[in-house]
């Protein structure tokens, strides 16, 4: 077993969070979020000792990510930090440079995501797992060392999103700010069957070799 830390500093509910979290509690996994300021955040995982610290990224957040990042690594937390979400499936150089970044994964985090954790609760190699691209560990343990990127190829996209667990709806719940919320987002499927000459599916669809849209069942 594993615990993982999701970190953000953006006061909403990720439902690619909530998706990870049930699928890794489904394997066993613990599984907390922690938002607010830096220094919040840095508290509650010294509080919380995890054993990965991963964050959803947009590329907004991009100072954020290199500031939070950097002020951990400061205050000697030594766990693998994994990138997932946007910024790191579309801008995968600029965020696998950034110093204290172990770990980014492009694309469909799923698979990769419950590879990965179950190699670090098993003191395995997690080099070749597809969809990351893994810096080689320095000798201070998460810190800068050496600057070899191992570049995976990006697994096949999930067809039987039924196969998937609902979100982790409580997730969340350990902020009264999500309390009593007047509706839930939720996401019938993934993809998009139009071609708009601003959205990033060109980007989505070239990674993926051309693809398109997928839903879950109506009974689902």
């Amino acid at each position: 077993m594993a615990k993982v830390a999701f970190i953000q500093n953006i006061w909403s509910e990720w439902l690619g969070v909530m998706g990870l979290s049930a699928l890794l509690k489904q394997g066993g996994h613990q599984v907390e979020v922690f938002l607010g300021s830096d220094r919040e955040i840095v508290r509650g995982l010294a509080k919380y000792g995890p054993d990965i610290i991963a964050v959803s990224a947009m590329s907004i957040q991009h100072e954020w990510l290199s500031r939070i990042t950097q002020a951990l690594r400061a205050d000697n937390f030594k766990q693998p930090i994994i990138v997932g979400g946007p910024h790191p499936t579309f801008a995968p150089e600029q965020v696998i440079g950034l110093p204290a970044v172990d770990v980014i994964c492009r694309g469909e985090g799923e698979g990769a995501m419950a590879e990965f954790t179950d190699a670090v609760a098993a003191g395995r190699d997690y080099s070749a797992i597809p969809n990351l691209w893994v810096k080689k560990r320095g000798p201070g343990g998460g810190l800068p060392g050496s600057r070899e990127i191992t570049r995976n190829f990006v697994r096949p996209l999930i067809k039987d999103l039924d196969a998937l667990p609902f979100a982790d709806r409580d997730l969340y719940m350990g902020y009264k700010y999500f309390h009593n919320k007047p509706f839930e987002g939720f996401l019938a499927g993934r993809g998009c069957p139009y071609d708009c000459t601003f959205c990033f599916n060109h980007q989505f669809r070239e990674l993926y070799g051309g693809a398109r849209d997928r839903r879950r069942t109506a009974r689902n």
